[in-house]
C-alpha cells in the first residue's frame, strides 16, 4: 500500500521552478495557472501565460504562442475592425473603446488540449476598471468583451 500512494505522488508531483525554451527565454511556474513569462510584442511589455498544471508547454502551444510574436504587428489593423464591428452591437452605455487606443496587455493559450485556442488581453491606459479581451479559435477572433 505505501508503494502505491509513494508511486500516486511521484506521479502527479506539480511541477515548480522554471522552465527554458529556446527561443522564448525562461517561463516560471504559477500554481493554478501554468507558465508565465514577460516578452516584448511589437514594442509592449506583454504578460504571456502558458496553461499546464505542472506538465511542460505542449509544443502546438508554443508554435501559437511564436505565431502572435511574430503577426501581432501586421494583424493588428483587421483586429481593430473586428473590434470597431463587435463595439456596434453593444449596448449604448456600454461605452466601447476607440481600437487603435488598445494596448496589448497578455496573451493567454490556457488549455493544452486546444492549443490553438487563446484570449489575448488589451488595456486602455485611462481605464482602470475594464479589461478588454478577444477569444480567438485558431487564429481568428470570436468574440470581443471585457471584465471588471
Amino acid at each position: 500500500m505505501l508503494q502505491r500512494l509513494i508511486a500516486y505522488f511521484t506521479r502527479h508531483r506539480i511541477t515548480t521552478g522554471t522552465y527554458c525554451h529556446p527561443k522564448l527565454g525562461i517561463f516560471e511556474f504559477v500554481k493554478g495557472v501554468g507558465w508565465r513569462r514577460f516578452l516584448d510584442i511589437d514594442g509592449e511589455s506583454v504578460e504571456v501565460f502558458l496553461g499546464s498544471n505542472g506538465e511542460l508547454p505542449n509544443s502546438s502551444m508554443l508554435e501559437c504562442l511564436e505565431y502572435w510574436i511574430s503577426n501581432w504587428g501586421n494583424r493588428r489593423s483587421e483586429i481593430n475592425d473586428y473590434i470597431e464591428r463587435e463595439c456596434r452591437s453593444w449596448p449604448p452605455h456600454d461605452l466601447g473603446p476607440e481600437a487603435d487606443r488598445l494596448i496589448l496587455s497578455s496573451v493567454e493559450l490556457l488549455w493544452p488540449e486546444k492549443p490553438w485556442s487563446c484570449m489575448i488581453y488589451l488595456a486602455l491606459p485611462e481605464d482602470d476598471e475594464r479589461q478588454f479581451h478577444i477569444t480567438f479559435d485558431g487564429v481568428v477572433p470570436t468574440a470581443f468583451a471585457y471584465d471588471h
